[in-house]
């Protein structure tokens, strides 16, 4: 793990329990867009994963964006 992956991953941890702690009243918006916490469960390990990810609110629903699509499509 790189030094930038590792402090992605602090930041993240940061701003979720942030958001958990003031009802989303911090840690509530990333770069200006609402934010909401994603949690997953590990498919091996079983494991709860928490994650703040970034959306979009349309007409005809919402869009969550990918919080890791700049990863996984350089």
């Amino acid at each position: 793990m790189t030094i930038a992956q590792r402090v992605e991953r602090v930041a993240r941890n940061v701003q979720c329990r942030l958001y958990l702690a003031t009802g989303g009243r911090v840690g509530g918006s990333m770069f200006g867009r609402p934010v909401l916490l994603l949690t997953t469960i590990g498919r091996k390990s079983g494991r709860a994963q928490t994650v703040p990810v970034v959306y979009l609110s349309l007409a005809d629903g919402s869009v969550v964006k990918d919080p890791d699509e700049h990863v996984r499509h350089a």
